[in-house]
């Protein structure tokens, strides 16, 4: 619809969105919840200076890292020992 840059109905130049990094921002803005997007989202919001949508509260849209250094988190392993047995095995 805005691939001319032009909104239609008041011909006035709106932004589009021309390189593909500019356009993953984008897609990544609207899929905010897909924990692969987070640091798009991240830096897509502190592009446009909302910094009051990092955070823990209620309104915002990704949490800040529990570790500022790494921002990526890791899950905890599961020290339980395997099963052993056959790997098709019915039960």
């Amino acid at each position: 619809m805005y691939y001319t840059g032009l909104d239609p109905y008041t011909m006035q130049e709106v932004y589009c969105a021309k390189n593909p990094h500019d356009k993953a921002l984008q897609r990544a803005l609207l899929q905010y919840f897909n924990s692969k997007n987070r640091a798009l989202v991240e830096e897509a919001l502190k592009r446009a200076k909302r910094y009051d949508l990092i955070g823990n509260g209620e309104n915002c849209l990704i949490s800040t890292p529990k570790n500022s250094q790494n921002s990526r988190q890791h899950k905890p392993r599961n020290n339980q020992p395997r099963r052993k047995g056959k790997k098709n095995e019915k039960r």
